[in-house]
C-alpha cells in the first residue's frame, strides 16, 4: 500500500509540475527522474515524433543516476517503439531477450534487453511520440500496475509536450506581429507624406515623423492631445468642417484639399490634405486620417521662378538676351546696375527727314513706320549685344560694355551701326521713298546704372561720353557713321575710315576730331 502511495504521490507530484511550467525539457526530466525512481528501471527515454519528416527523435534520455544519456551505447530498441507507435497501444515485456516474439529485433538481442515498459504519447486523439523504460539485468521487474503508472505518466506528459508547444507557437506568432507591428511602425515612420490618426474624441491617436516635421511638434508630444492643440487653429477648423458635415467626404475615397496653415517656427505652410474617414470596430465612426503633402517648398519655387520669369522680361526690356542671361546668371553683374562708373561705347541713331514725313503722313501710318524703323535698328544691336537705352521720338540711344563687361565694346558698337543702316535701307516710305538713319558713335567714361524713382526707373548712362555721342550723330548725314576719335583708336585695325577733320560739338569748347566709317577693311 505505501508503494502505491507513493506511485500516486509522484503521479500528483507530475500533474502540479506540468501545470506550473511550460517549459517541456525541464518537465520531461522531471518526470523521467521519477518514473525511473518509482519503478526501479535501469535507463528511460522520451521519444517524439518530428512534425516536418515523421520519424521519431530521442528528447529526453536519462538513466538510474539521473545522468543524461547522450552517448552511442545507450540506445533503444526502435522496433519496439515503432510497434507502439504505430498501434497506439502500450507494451509490457518481462524477458525480451527471451521471448520468442522478439527474437528476430536485432535491436533487442544486440542491447540483450530484459524488462520493458512503452507507452503512447497521445493527446487531442493523435500520438506525438512514446515513453520508454527497461531494465537489462532484471527479468520481470515490471507489472501491469508499473504499465498503468507509464500510461499515466505518458498522458501527462503529453499533455505538457502539446501546451509547450502552442506556447511555443503562440509566442512565435506574438513574436511575428510584433515584428510585422514594428516593421509597419518603421514603415509608416519613414513615409514622406506627413500621416495624421484622430480617433473618435478627436485626441491624436497617430503621428507619423514627416506630420511632426510639418507641424513642428515632436510625435511623443502629440500622442493623445486634443488634435486643436496640436495642428494649429487653420487646420483644427478645416477638420472641424468635415465633423460637422459642412465639407463632403466619400467613405471611401475621402477627400481632398489645399490648405494654408500658420505654423510656429514655420510661418505660412501650405499642405494638400486628404481626408479619409476610419471605421470603428463596431460599424461607426472611429475618426479620421489626415495624410498631409508639404506643398510649401514646391509653393516657393513656383513663386521664385515666376519672379525670374518676371525679371527677366523687365531685363529684356533693356538688354540683350545675352546681356539678360548673364545678369541673371551672374549676381554681380546685377550689381554694376545700382550705377558704376566705366568705360562705356555709346551708339545714338536718329531717322533723318523724320520731321517733313511727318507732316504729310496719317499718324498712324507714320507710327507702324516709326516702330518697324526702331524694331529693325533694336534688332542690329542686340545681334551685337548691345544694351537699348532708350527711344526718344525716332532716336535711339544704345550702350555697349553696360551693363555686362565687353573688351571689344567699341567694335561692337560700329558693327551694330553698319548693321543697322543695311536693315533700314530695306523699308520704303509710304511716297517710295527711303528714310535712313544718322548714327554717331563715341567711347569713354560714364556713370552707368538704373536712374529714377522706386515707382519709375529705368537703366541709363550719364557723362560727357553720352553728350559727344548725340552730337556726333547730329553731324552725321543720311546713313552715315561717324565715330570719334577715341572709337576710332580702338576699331582702326578693324574699319576702314575717313577723317572728318575736326567738328564743332554744341555745348563742348574744344572741336572734336570725327571720322566717317567707309566699312569693314578687307
Amino acid at each position: 500500500m505505501a508503494e502505491r502511495d507513493d506511485k500516486f504521490a509522484v503521479l500528483y507530484e507530475v500533474g502540479r509540475l506540468i501545470g506550473s511550467s511550460l517549459d517541456p525539457g525541464e518537465v520531461l526530466e522531471r518526470v523521467m527522474d521519477s518514473l525511473i525512481r518509482v519503478t526501479g528501471a535501469e535507463r528511460g527515454f522520451v521519444m517524439l515524433i518530428e512534425p516536418t519528416s515523421g520519424e521519431l527523435r530521442v528528447e529526453v534520455a536519462r538513466n538510474l543516476d539521473r545522468a543524461t544519456i547522450d552517448s552511442a551505447p545507450f540506445e533503444v530498441s526502435r522496433h519496439l517503439v515503432d510497434e507502439v507507435v504505430a498501434n497506439g497501444t502500450p507494451l509490457l515485456v518481462r524477458d525480451a531477450i527471451n521471448d520468442p516474439a522478439y527474437q528476430d529485433f536485432q535491436s533487442v538481442v544486440s542491447l540483450r534487453l530484459r524488462s520493458i515498459l512503452c507507452a503512447p504519447l497521445q493527446v487531442r486523439g493523435k500520438i506525438i511520440g512514446a515513453m520508454y523504460v527497461d531494465n537489462r539485468l532484471r527479468v520481470g521487474l515490471f507489472g501491469q500496475a508499473d504499465l498503468d503508472l507509464l500510461v499515466a505518466f505518458a498522458s501527462q506528459a503529453a499533455i505538457a509536450i502539446d501546451n509547450a508547444r502552442l506556447y511555443r507557437g503562440l509566442e512565435q506568432r506574438l513574436a511575428e506581429i510584433a515584428a510585422l507591428q514594428a516593421y509597419q511602425a518603421n514603415i509608416f515612420q519613414s513615409v514622406a507624406s506627413g500621416v495624421v490618426v484622430v480617433d473618435a474624441t478627436d485626441h491624436v491617436a497617430t503621428l507619423n515623423a514627416a506630420a511632426a516635421a510639418i507641424f513642428g511638434v515632436p510625435a511623443e508630444q502629440a500622442l493623445g492631445r486634443p488634435y486643436a492643440e496640436v495642428l494649429g487653429p487653420d487646420m483644427s477648423q478645416f477638420l472641424r468642417a468635415y465633423r460637422a458635415g459642412a465639407l463632403p467626404l466619400d467613405t471611401h475615397t475621402g477627400a481632398s484639399h489645399d490648405v494654408a496653415c500658420e505654423v510656429p517656427g514655420r510661418g505660412r505652410v501650405y499642405l494638400s490634405a486628404r481626408v479619409t474617414r476610419l471605421g470603428g470596430a463596431d460599424g461607426h465612426e472611429g475618426g479620421l486620417v489626415l495624410a498631409l503633402e508639404d506643398q510649401t517648398r514646391r509653393r516657393q519655387l513656383e513663386k521664385e521662378k515666376q519672379a525670374e520669369e518676371e525679371k527677366r522680361l523687365l531685363l529684356g526690356r533693356f538688354f540683350s538676351e545675352a546681356v539678360r542671361e548673364e545678369i541673371l546668371r551672374n549676381p554681380e553683374a546685377a550689381e554694376k546696375l545700382a550705377g558704376v562708373r566705366k568705360e562705356i561705347s555709346v551708339l545714338f541713331a536718329d531717322i533723318r527727314g523724320y520731321t517733313s514725313l511727318s507732316e504729310d503722313t496719317p499718324p498712324e501710318t507714320l507710327v507702324a513706320l516709326l516702330n518697324r524703323y526702331l524694331e529693325l535698328a533694336t534688332q542690329a544691336i542686340r545681334v551685337c549685344e548691345g544694351t537699348v537705352d532708350k527711344y526718344i521720338g525716332d532716336a535711339l540711344m544704345a550702350l555697349f560694355n553696360a551693363p555686362t563687361d565687353q573688351a571689344d565694346h567699341a567694335e561692337r558698337a560700329v558693327w551694330a551701326a553698319i548693321a543697322l543702316q543695311g536693315s533700314v535701307v530695306r523699308v520704303n516710305l509710304p511716297d517710295g521713298r527711303k528714310a535712313s538713319f544718322g548714327v554717331g558713335v563715341n567711347t569713354g567714361e560714364a556713370v552707368a546704372g538704373y536712374i529714377g524713382t522706386p515707382d519709375l526707373m529705368s537703366y541709363t548712362a550719364i557723362g560727357d561720353a553720352v553728350n559727344v555721342a548725340a552730337r556726333l550723330q547730329a553731324s552725321a548725314g543720311p546713313g552715315e557713321i561717324v565715330i570719334s576719335e577715341a572709337t576710332y583708336q580702338r576699331v582702326r585695325d578693324v574699319f576702314a575710315v575717313e577723317r572728318l577733320g575736326p567738328l564743332e560739338v554744341r555745348g563742348r569748347r574744344e572741336p572734336v576730331v570725327a571720322y566717317r566709317v567707309l566699312g569693314p577693311k578687307v
